[in-house]
């Protein structure tokens, strides 16, 4: 057996600025959840004898020209155990359904409610799951082990990019079946399926789903040590060709799993690239404003600065919906473009950088919300003799309804698909992923400064005016000083006392 070099900490990234991602680095793209539905197990599916509207599962007695009962996925609480309906309360035989892709409505045979997580099947009985591919389905209960079964029922909506594994109980895919959506299921935690009624009776397994982030274990028995010495299987990966598994008895372990355990494969290394979001055509905005008011009584133009200092109008909550995440941080940059001098306006641009954390804690989150500081300081410029008031005005919007993409270069220890041996790192595989985040709340879009400026008295454009009625033209830019008065000279001849 191969033993892997656990990664130190002396093996992780000391920076987290965005580098480009080389040539050598695969960009993967992912199946979508409508792609991931169509690798699902059909239950005993039936051709479709008509189209029912979306949202919509009918339950028949019989046949497609039986007594049937609607249900309505809008009038029934998720996430809770509901009672069949009387007139299909152990009697239905055949179902049409068309559920929106990521809703699950699982029909169950035993009556019994849920006191933990809606999805664990304890004492349920044979139950069948209805998975939504947006279009219209039909199937029969008959070969499922259900037929005129149905007690219960209930719904929710799961995370398919997560992967689902789909156990039967019947060799190449048959008979009564389960399927295991991780998301709703903890990782590294083994769960007991002791009291499923699928217990010690499967014999075959499908996970087509998983993408290639995710491992899990069958267990004849658990993961603690008294059973070290059982059979488990533990071929379940998201990488590689091999999806499914026909015969279980193949590997010693036919109708012995008690339990499952999953794990997900996290990067060792990550760099996520900043994204740019440009706030100018926010809406629903709001203003701050300020104002600078005084007198520049000197004969050279005068910087004068304004600004604006708020800890509470910009909040915004950054949110992945990558489920391996367990906890996320994020920082803010503002830059603006310049406007005309005079009246400068500037368009907000800011670059959001996220870090994610991995490691699973009682206080696991996949959305950061905070508050942050705005400071502006804008400098106008105030004429010679003028008095002033300069306005800074910043403009606060609302952002767009939208998803924000990125891409992360990351390292994995595992030969996930797509990654390629890099020698810089350990040889870790790396690859580069797209990376989706939603983002709410307010965030300045836009600033605006004005001065509005009025010569001092006694002073037009910086020059000092007099009383005098000689115009300016007449005087040019200085005033001469006034020539001294010479007495006027007698005309009288000189005396002979002279």
């Amino acid at each position: 057996m191969a033993f892997r070099r656990t990664p130190s900490s002396a093996d992780l990234p000391t920076s987290k600025l965005p580098v480009k991602p080389t040539d050598s680095a695969t960009t993967v793209k992912l199946a979508t959840p409508e792609e991931l539905v169509e690798l699902l197990t059909k239950p005993s599916p039936l051709a479709v004898p008509y189209e029912v509207a979306s949202g919509t599962v009918s339950l028949f007695v019989g046949d497609f020209n039986s007594y049937k009962t609607d249900l309505l996925i809008q009038d029934w609480v998720p996430n809770q155990r509901h009672m069949a309906p009387a007139s299909q309360y152990d009697t239905t035989s055949q179902v049409v359904y068309n559920l929106p892709v990521g809703i699950v409505m699982t029909l169950q045979d035993a009556f019994i409610n849920s006191t933990g997580n809606i999805a664990d099947l304890s004492n349920c009985g044979t139950c069948v799951d209805l998975v939504g591919t947006g279009k219209t389905e039909a199937c029969t209960l008959i070969p499922l082990g259900l037929n005129d079964s149905v007690s219960m029922f209930f719904w929710r909506k799961v995370d398919l990019n997560m992967g689902a594994i789909e156990l039967f109980d019947a060799i190449n895919f048959t008979g009564r079946q389960s399927t295991i959506f991780l998301s709703e299921w903890q990782p590294g935690v083994c769960h007991s399926i002791k009291q499923w009624q699928l217990q010690d009776s499967i014999s075959s397994v499908r996970w087509k789903t998983l993408q290639d982030r995710q491992t899990a274990i069958l267990y004849d028995g658990d993961d603690t040590p008294q059973y070290a010495g059982y059979a488990q299987f533990a071929n379940i990966k998201g990488w590689g060709s091999t999806k499914e598994c026909a015969s279980l008895p193949d590997f010693f372990m036919d109708d012995c799993v008690t339990t499952f355990k999953w794990n997900s494969i996290n990067p060792v290394k990550e760099i996520i690239a900043p994204l740019t979001i440009t706030t100018g055509s926010a809406s629903n905005t709001s203003s701050l404003t300020n104002t600078n008011t005084g007198i520049n009584d000197s004969d050279a133009s005068q910087n004068v600065t304004v600004a604006i200092a708020n800890s509470t109008s910009q909040t915004v909550t950054v949110q992945t919906s990558d489920q391996h995440v367990t906890g996320i941080s994020s920082t803010f940059s503002q830059t603006f473009r310049e406007g005309a001098e005079g009246i400068a306006e500037s368009e907000t641009q800011w670059s959001v950088s996220v870090s994610y954390s991995y490691t699973h804690t009682e206080t696991n989150t996949r959305s950061e919300t905070k508050t942050i500081d705005l400071s502006i300081e804008q400098v106008s410029t105030a004429p010679p003799r003028t008095s002033y008031v300069a306005t800074l005005l910043v403009i606060i919007g609302q952002l767009p309804d939208a998803e924000y993409r990125t891409t992360a270069q990351r390292w994995y220890v595992d030969p996930v698909s797509g990654g390629q041996a890099d020698p810089d790192n350990n040889n870790w595989y790396k690859r580069v992923e797209d990376v989706t985040l939603t983002l709410t709340g307010s965030l300045s879009s836009s600033i605006s400064t004005s001065i509005k400026t009025k010569d001092i008295p006694g002073y037009v454009d910086g020059v000092k005016q007099y009383d005098s009625p000689i115009t300016k033209s007449q005087r040019g830019l200085h005033e001469k000083p006034a020539m001294l008065a010479i007495p006027a000279q007698s005309s009288r001849p000189p005396s002979d006392d002279s």
